[in-house]
């Protein structure tokens, strides 16, 4: 069959192909000088770039641009810093309701749950109209609890401190230390916050098909009367080497690669999707599954709607996040969504600026008009893409096919089912670094094991780069088809899950 192009096709499939087996190279061979896991960037790339697999948002973030980690099991551990200061809580209460502890510059006790502040330690309670609170000496631990001495911090001989804020489970800081101006002996220590260790595991997934003699016979006779075309309907690779294309792939260069892009939408469907599981397979052998992102982001900053999203709650939102944690110049937010959550972002904006759009030189412009007898036309409309509220805040927003693809959300939105329930969705990848040199530059990183590439084909009579063995050598099997077999490993690990969120539609929340 010969199109109107005059290009070549062997066979056009018009009912749906599936399953491992095809009727009817080589991919690796292009690329053979690369150790397995740059082939794998250098691949992906090539399909980003040709729109072909543009699905897999967290593998381009990830490993599409170099953060990702070969290690050499498929478990790991590692520590996140909590806050950097600490609490302390009253575990007793050693006075009577009523007094006027610390009156007349006087010593007063208490207890509390921890023994690391001495002389000359100074600490605030949490009502920071009364003054600090200087430690005097060392505590004393009496049963399970530690007694302090303390004295208020004022040359104010009224000043004095309510019992009520030494009731059990109220908190201390410390606060400051004093010391004396000559011959000082004394120091006062530092307590470091708390610290959360964290364990996950890396997933594998595996993929393969099968073709016939015959079509590798169909493509190796194509490739020798045409040297410059595709010559099926499928997508062509070209090899260049020196600027000169030395080979063109055609159907099995094809299914090599959607081989590849099955074993990454398995992977990238586990990184989005995915929730930590440990199981058995049919014979019996240990099958591991890391989270997803949607099953991380409930550790971190997760904020469920019914519709009723406003410009308002959005920034109280955010600023119930970065209150105390960043830097003002350090809150700049990307938001993940799909066009249903560019419309909304757009519509809440609309909503808020409503009373001056329609003076505004950006929403009405001027503009050409092909209708004849139009005088002075104008234009109108544009849309917010860009939210830049107060503290330093700025929201930006990027668009995610896969939120919008009906294949990975079947639940439709009730006033327009032309929307899925994930297109309004919006996913923060990186709420930024929260000022600690230790915490890594990138928060999401894809974790792989090491050795667990796996990239051949299998063949006994039929080799996929020359044909039929015919030179009287040894086969391997009497195979007459040609199996290629792709596995691979890796799962999405959130090194902090406090610097992501989502903020998530549910229509029937309540």
């Amino acid at each position: 069959m010969v199109t109107q192009s005059g290009i070549i096709k062997m066979e056009e499939y018009t009912a749906p192909l599936g399953g491992k087996s095809f009727d009817s190279i080589h991919l690796a061979a292009a690329f053979k000088d690369d150790k397995p896991y740059r082939f794998g960037v250098m691949v992906a790339k090539l399909f980003s770039s040709s729109n072909r697999f543009s699905n897999k948002t967290l593998s381009a973030l990830t490993l599409g641009n170099g953060n990702f980690e070969v290690i050499d099991n498929n478990v790991y551990r590692w520590t996140v810093a909590g806050d950097d200061e600490i609490n302390f809580y009253s575990t007793e209460q050693l006075n009577d309701a009523g007094a006027k502890l610390g009156y007349g510059n006087s010593e007063f006790t208490f207890a509390l749950d921890h023994d690391w502040l001495e002389e000359p330690d100074v600490i605030q309670c949490e009502d920071n109209r009364y003054p600090f609170i200087s430690i005097i000496g060392k505590p004393r631990k009496i049963g399970n609890h530690f007694h302090y001495v303390g004295k208020l911090q004022t040359s104010d001989p009224t000043a004095w401190i309510s019992p009520e804020m030494f009731d059990v489970g109220r908190t201390f800081i410390k606060a400051s230390s004093s010391i004396a101006d000559e011959m000082n002996d004394k120091r006062g220590g530092d307590q470091y916050g708390s610290a959360m260790d964290f364990e996950s595991q890396i997933g594998m997934y595996a993929a393969e098909f099968n073709v016939t003699d015959k079509v590798v016979r169909r493509e190796l006779q194509g490739k020798k009367t045409s040297k410059d075309q595709c010559l099926t309907s499928g997508y062509a690779f070209a090899v260049r080497r020196g600027g000169k294309v030395i080979e063109r792939g055609m159907f099995v260069t094809d299914a090599e690669a959607r081989l590849l892009d099955r074993v990454e939408m398995d992977r990238e469907m586990a990184m989005v999707y995915g929730h930590a599981s440990v199981d058995l397979d049919s014979n019996g052998y240990i099958k591991r599954t890391g989270p997803g992102f949607r099953q991380l982001s409930k550790d971190g900053h997760e904020y469920i709607h019914n519709g009723n999203l406003t410009a308002q709650s959005l920034e109280d939102y955010l600023h119930g996040i970065f209150l105390n944690r960043l830097n003002a110049v350090d809150r700049d937010v990307v938001i993940s969504t799909g066009e249903g959550g560019i419309r909304m972002f757009h519509q809440i904006l609309s909503d808020e600026a409503n009373s001056f759009l329609t003076v505004d030189t950006h929403y009405i412009k001027d503009t050409s008009s092909a209708i004849k007898g139009i005088r002075n036309p104008l234009a109108y409309g544009a849309q917010f893409v860009e939210f830049n509220a107060i503290n330093g805040i700025r929201v930006r927003l990027a668009y995610d096919p896969m939120k919008d693809d009906p294949k990975y959300c079947k639940r439709k939105h009730p006033d327009n089912p032309a929307y899925t329930i994930d297109s309004f969705r919006m996913d923060i990848y990186d709420l930024g670094n929260p000022g600690s040199s230790d915490a890594p530059k990138s928060n999401m990183t894809m974790l792989m094991e090491d050795l667990t590439e796996v990239y051949t084909y299998t063949s006994g009579i039929t080799d996929p780069r020359l044909g039929p063995i015919s030179n009287g050598s040894k086969a391997t099997s009497l195979q007459k088809g040609v199996t290629f077999i792709r596995e691979t490993s890796g799962s999405l690990c959130v090194w902090d899950t406090s610097r992501i969120g989502s903020i998530v539609y549910e229509p029937d929340y309540v």
